[in-house]
């Protein structure tokens, strides 16, 4: 057992840095002849909020210096720590294949897979426009199709297109994107689905509940008061 004070790190259950604590660890050293060093101390740890156990790395070399010529270290968490949540409403969408795509890019995406978070972004877009139009042809014909069927305006097409075209660049050029690329991407995404998905349930759902409340509401009679 080793003992430790508390320091901060990030639990997925919890949702954000929270104290831990070492449960156990193992330092691993090794030195080459030419001088050149590596450590790596991992470390079983436990949340202090929800007790969720995780394994952590910290390793450092002998060629690894900042700015002050100081070493730092490169902290690794197992699992990773999540980035974004899926959308609390992305199981409602009765949309075949969606549900597990999204789960596969928000994966992709907690693990710094860029690349197949985009290309997983692209099918999610794809399976919308086949889901409201069919399969007329290619991205551009589709989109067109949505605006001439006002499904979309003329600005969500070009939102669109920014993201079919990442993911296009992602799976055809050899683009590695970064989170600043790929985040907003995902925010689009979402206020796709929502827009054309959940909005409109939860406007069904309303309707619904509002003929219920009238039925129940006495009617004017013909007395004026």
């Amino acid at each position: 057992m080793v003992e430790s004070e508390k320091f901060k790190e990030h639990c997925n259950r919890c949702s954000g840095k929270k104290n831990h604590v070492v449960l156990n660890e193992h330092r691993f050293y090794e030195e080459e002849d030419d001088g050149f060093w590596y450590e790596c101390l991992y470390q079983i740890i436990q949340c202090a909020g929800c007790d969720q156990i995780k394994f952590r790395s910290k390793s450092t070399d002998s060629e690894s210096w900042d700015e002050e010529c100081s070493y730092y270290s490169r902290i690794k968490l197992y699992p990773p720590a999540i980035q974004r949540e899926l959308p609390e409403w992305h199981d409602e969408i009765a949309l075949p294949g969606l549900y597990q795509v999204m789960q596969e890019t928000y994966t992709a995406l907690q693990n710094d897979s860029y690349i197949l978070a985009t290309v997983g972004i692209r099918t999610i877009i794809d399976l919308v426009i086949t889901d409201k139009i069919g399969d007329v042809g290619g991205f551009q014909t589709k989109l067109k199709e949505l605006v001439k069927r006002k499904i979309i305006n003329e600005d969500e097409k070009d939102i669109i297109n920014y993201v079919i075209e990442l993911g296009n660049a992602s799976a055809h050029r050899a683009y590695h994107p970064d989170s600043k690329v790929v985040t907003p991407a995902i925010d689009i995404i979402e206020a796709i689905l929502e827009r054309l998905y959940v909005y409109p349930n939860k406007v069904s759902q309303l309707k619904s509940k509002s003929i219920l409340l009238k039925a129940k509401i006495p009617q004017r009679g013909g007395d004026s008061h």
